[in-house]
């Protein structure tokens, strides 16, 4: 009789200690029986393991064993593995990324709580969930964020028009909507506003709608002169809007419309409440457009009230350029006979082409093609050109970027953003006509230069085309015609930065909380909010800046630590509310400094506010345990609760030998039994393991080509879980075992 298996040797690897926000844990299906698997356990060892029982029968009365897990892989019918997994072992669920900011706010403020909400529904209904989390520096909405804080356009009136204007009472300061009419089956209005309410000036237009519908269940309408349009010729309407109340983002779209209710030249706008914006369209006339009667603004799709001022529609004028004479930091940026110096960095092969038969003042562009939508992921679609060395964009340099796009068919949106230091242009609608955009900027982080442009269009699906791109650091020829308006760029200052982001991160906290109070009982309220080396986390200590990277602290200092905490109090005031943060168990300087902030934060709100202290704890098989030790006994010491987050073991390699497997079964051992040993037990909220399976799509970018979690590839125990199990039970589970072991 002997027992047999098998050893696989494997080198182990040094894994870097990094937190989870430079690799972020996206979850992907798990397919049983394929992706990597663990080396073959001795089968004495094997059999103890499968007589255990699920790990809950070891789990003290009352105490929080959790999972963090792919909201996405439970709900997954195909991949009942999963589910029955977690549901038969742990008593806590965390969401890997479902509950962050980015995963449930859109890129208008706009949140989206059904497939959580849908989560919640499907889970045992007595498993109450952690929150995770909600202030952190990424995941978040920083397309929205960065938006509310870019400086406002202010429209310049100018002499030179840059159309035959034909809109009567244009600026509505005869104090009549003369001209103009309204039509809906639920009573839309077209009025005057009362005296001082215009943009700049007395009065404006008011069209009030009562019901939300259809964009064109509510219209404004201004009749043109017979026969108006010439087939090839180029018109232009602009004008100011703003909504005042009602829905959020109040939807408006400007149209040319016939008598028999046809249509041309549909153009959506969004108007944030209570700021004017400005809408431009510029159009070439077609055959379809002889057929026009009229303008008209649908008003519709929302309930409420916008004001409507400056309104101007013409036949476009004769122009120059409005580049002429600016230096261009970019080599080929016409695209007179190719898109050489443009690379594609992210998308479809192929997706940058050259086209020959379009363009915007000559034959010649660069068509991009987006085949998906991608929300607030602009970046999925990146297309990338160097600066030229002759002028450096560093600090303290104001550039220019001008360019003109258009959609092949469709709406699309498009957004600049730079290279060497990243600055982001806010997103911006495209349509079907060619639009001239400009972007201004400032060159102020103290780092890179400025070193290339991006066109980021992986937002929305659509087919590109783009020409006549500048970069420059001469101004824009703003007086001239053609420049298409003369705008004004009004900074906020760091006090109205600092409110608004506050007012941001209030509403977000507030919604959120609310939204999940009874179903989440605790909350990493701020997650990785100090640095390795004891600092408030900031921009400044960032190697580099993803998309959907946004730091508070850059605009409320530390006092957002502090702010968050009492925000969500006043939302939930029975959740346990945590600071959750990485490598305390190896930086015991870190952990001091962590420390300290939270007896900051209790201070600032004149009593303890934070209810506990939560550790990462993404540890490799080759930790100091005196370390472990200590950091618990640190922790105990403030008297908060003390939770375990993010628990995983790298081993350094995805195939690991019985020996590598023993090592990381006795160290989830020792994590659970230190924690027991140095935390007193009114201070435990608890244990969560970071990961289901080894299973490959569960680590693509957390913790690749790994073994951290305690099942295999396929959903088997792996001697990990015994360790668990012994450390919960607080003791060794198989010596109770009777019978013989089956070997052969």
């Amino acid at each position: 009789m002997k027992t047999k298996y098998l050893l696989l040797t494997g080198a182990l690897a040094t894994v870097a200690l990094q937190s989870c926000d430079e690799d972020k844990m996206d979850w992907y299906d798990a397919h049983a029986g394929h992706g990597i698997t663990t080396a073959e356990i001795p089968l004495a060892l094997s059999e103890k393991i499968s007589r255990y029982d699920n790990i809950l029968a070891y789990v003290p009365d009352g105490f929080n064993l959790g999972i963090g897990m792919g909201m996405d892989l439970y709900m997954d019918d195909e991949n009942t593995m999963y589910r029955d997994l977690v549901d038969a072992n742990f008593n806590n669920f965390t969401c890997g990324n479902a509950m962050k900011q980015s995963s449930i706010m859109d890129s208008k403020g706009v949140c989206d709580f059904s497939a959580v909400d849908a989560f919640i529904a499907a889970k045992p209904q007595s498993v109450k969930l952690y929150g995770h989390c909600l202030l952190w520096h990424t995941q978040q909405a920083a397309t929205y964020l960065n938006n509310l804080i870019a400086p406002q356009v202010i429209v310049i009136p100018d002499a030179t028009e840059e159309m035959s204007n034909i809109i009567d009472n244009s600026d509505f300061e005869t104090g009549a909507v003369t001209g103009w009419g309204a039509w809906s089956s639920d009573g839309c209005t077209a009025s005057i506003s009362d005296q001082g309410l215009g943009y700049d000036s007395d009065y404006a237009m008011v069209l009030n709608n009562p019901v939300a519908g259809n964009n064109y269940s509510a219209q404004a309408y201004y009749a043109l002169p017979t026969d108006y349009f010439e087939v090839g010729e180029t018109y232009i309407c602009t004008f100011v809007a703003k909504s005042v109340n009602g829905d959020a983002n109040f939807q408006i779209q400007l149209q040319q419309r016939s008598g028999s209710y046809g249509g041309t030249h549909y153009s959506k706008a969004e108007l944030p409440a209570n700021q004017w914006t400005e809408v431009r369209v510029e159009f070439t006339a077609t055959e379809e457009d002889l057929d026009m009667t009229h303008i008209v603004i649908d008003f519709g799709a929302a309930e409420g009230i916008c004001y409507i001022d400056n309104f101007k529609f013409g036949k476009k004028n004769d122009t120059t350029d409005p580049d002429e004479g600016r230096t261009n930091l970019l080599a080929n940026g016409t695209f007179g006979t190719d898109i050489s110096g443009w690379s594609k960095w992210n998308g479809e092969d192929g997706c940058n082409t050259w086209v020959e038969t379009d363009g915007n003042l000559a034959d010649g562009c660069m068509q991009v093609v987006n085949p998906t939508d991608n929300e607030s992921k602009q970046w999925q679609v990146q297309i990338h050109a160097d600066l030229t060395s002759s002028i450096t964009i560093e600090e303290g340099t104001v550039f220019y970027v001008s360019y003109y796009i258009k959609t092949a068919e469709g709406t699309g949106s498009v957004r600049c953003s730079t290279t060497g230091t990243a600055y982001y242009q806010g997103d911006q609608t495209v349509t079907t006509d060619w639009q001239r955009i400009e972007w201004t900027c400032t060159a102020s982080a103290a780092s890179d230069a400025v070193t290339g442009l991006n066109f980021d269009l992986g937002q929305v699906a659509a087919t590109y085309l783009i020409d006549d791109v500048v970069v420059s650091t001469d101004p824009f020829n703003s007086t001239t015609k053609s420049a298409n308006k003369a705008v004004e760029y009004i900074e906020k200052t760091d006090e109205e930065k600092a409110q608004i982001i506050s007012d941001a991160a209030q509403a977000w906290i507030t919604e959120a909380v609310t939204h999940f109070k009874g179903e989440v009982i605790a909350w990493d309220v701020v997650n990785e909010s100090i640095t390795d080396g004891g600092t408030i986390r900031t921009s400044a200590s960032a190697t580099e800046i993803d998309n959907d990277d946004f730091y508070y602290a850059d605009y409320m200092g530390e006092d957002y630590v502090v702010k968050a905490f009492q925000w969500a109090r006043a939302a939930d005031s029975d959740a346990k509310l945590f600071i959750n943060d990485y490598n305390l168990e190896t930086s015991p300087s870190k952990l001091a400094a962590l420390v300290e902030l939270v007896n900051h934060i209790d201070s600032e709100n004149g009593s303890p506010i934070v209810d506990g202290i939560g550790t990462q704890m993404h540890i490799t098989s080759s930790i100091d345990t005196t370390l472990i030790d200590d950091m618990f006994k640190t922790m105990a010491a403030t008297g908060k609760l003390v939770r375990v987050t993010e628990l995983d073991i790298a081993l350094g390699t995805a195939n690991p030998t019985t020996d590598q497997l023993t090592t990381q079964m006795n160290l989830y051992k020792y994590v659970i039994t230190s924690y027991f040993n140095n935390v007193p037990e009114a201070q435990r909220y608890g244990i969560t393991i970071w990961g289901l399976t080894d299973h490959e799509d569960e680590h693509v970018y957390w913790l690749p080509d790994e073994s951290p979690c305690i099942f295999d590839a396929n959903g088997a125990r792996k001697p990990a879980y015994k360790g668990v199990c012994d450390g919960l039970a607080g003791r060794d589970v198989s010596e109770d075992f009777s019978g013989e072991i089956q070997t052969e």
